[in-house]
């Protein structure tokens, strides 16, 4: 620090000397330091100029509103966590407010827990006309333990418990379960025929606290239980809706639409010979008949909206909380209509 007496007696901010591998930088020449240190280096060397020029202001006692923008994504874990400690310590000072903004579901959570700022927490949604609408945030709490198995019940969260306990059931090794509750989430020769109550006879191993549960439910057929819930969702949906729940029903229901129209596009032996990543091996065998390119474009969205780790590995559920909506619901219709005409063509 050149001006170190300043600092102390002027509270100015620190200007600082740079030595680079055992060489001073000629005249402080900042440009010249930014050419030679790496990313991760300029990135160290900005976070120390803002930390400094934070701590002088908060010395002075001026009052500061400091907007902290997706800072989790540039840090692995340990930093991440010790960003949320940092900003914890300088809203201790009475002089210092700030505006957290995040895409990340984990950081979202633990910032809200960490600083105890629950009631001050939202969560933002934007309509097809582009309004943006700050909603009370929520699931602050584990989301399977408090929104799932607590509403075990009711069948929107029974349905949505499904891609969570088919994970448990592939790190446990358990290929018959794994298997059994792949066929909820795929198109399978036996999807049609589960009911209700096959699946909570699987799903109990796990979520043994439900073992002893009656379901009302119980004697529907899985797939149709799903899109009536799907349809009830797009019919009642508010568009600033930020329920998880609803967004899962969706995101699975839009995959088993359109499986189930490229399955009836391709001939049988080309079905029975996927065994795997099945939404996008089907994707890729109707592309190679040369299926029309509009309807490949659609069917291609649930690929882009509806990836793996959107309903399958759901620990994070990040995906849900980022996309709108909106898209879900636009993409289920246009799967109904795309189903609806090949069954009059037919």
């Amino acid at each position: 620090m050149e001006n170190q007496s300043d600092i102390i007696l002027k509270e100015e901010i620190p200007r600082l000397k740079f030595n680079y591998k055992g060489n001073l930088i000629p005249n402080n020449d900042e440009k010249l330091l930014l050419d030679i240190l790496s990313r991760g280096e300029i990135r160290a060397y900005y976070i120390l100029r803002f930390l400094f020029e934070v701590q002088s202001r908060i010395d002075s006692n001026e009052d500061l509103l400091i907007i902290f923008d997706d800072v989790a994504d540039s840090f692995d874990y340990k930093n991440k966590y010790a960003i949320i400690e940092y900003i914890k310590d300088i809203l201790e000072s009475v002089n210092v407010n700030a505006i957290i903004l995040t895409h990340n579901f984990d950081f979202y959570r633990t910032v809200s827990k960490r600083l105890a700022i629950r009631s001050t927490s939202f969560m933002a949604s934007k309509c097809n006309n582009g309004v943006v609408k700050v909603n009370k945030g929520k699931y602050f709490e584990d989301v399977f333990k408090s929104i799932f198995i607590n509403n075990y019940d009711k069948e929107k969260n029974f349905i949505g418990l499904i891609p969570f306990v088919r994970n448990l059931f592939e790190y446990l090794v358990d290929n018959e379960s794994y298997n059994f509750l792949t066929s909820c989430l795929h198109i399978k020769a036996n999807t049609q025929n589960i009911t209700v109550e096959d699946v909570h006879n699987v799903l109990k191993k796990v979520v043994v606290s439900k073992a002893d549960v009656d379901l009302p439910f119980k004697g529907e057929k899985l797939l149709d239980l799903l899109f009536t819930q799907t349809e009830n969702i797009v019919e009642h949906c508010n568009e600033h809706s930020i329920d998880l729940e609803d967004k899962l029903i969706l995101a699975i229901a839009c995959r088993l639409k359109a499986e189930l129209y490229m399955i009836k596009s391709l001939p049988d032996e080309i079905v029975e010979s996927i065994t795997k990543n099945q939404t996008q091996k089907l994707y890729q065998k109707c592309k190679e008949i040369g299926l029309n390119e509009s309807i490949l474009k659609l069917l291609n969205r649930v690929n882009l909206i509806t990836p793996e780790h959107l309903h399958v590995n759901s620990f994070m559920f990040e995906p849900l909380v980022d996309m709108s909506m909106n898209n879900l619901v636009n993409l289920y219709n246009d799967l109904c209509q795309l189903n609806a005409k090949d069954e009059l063509a037919a």
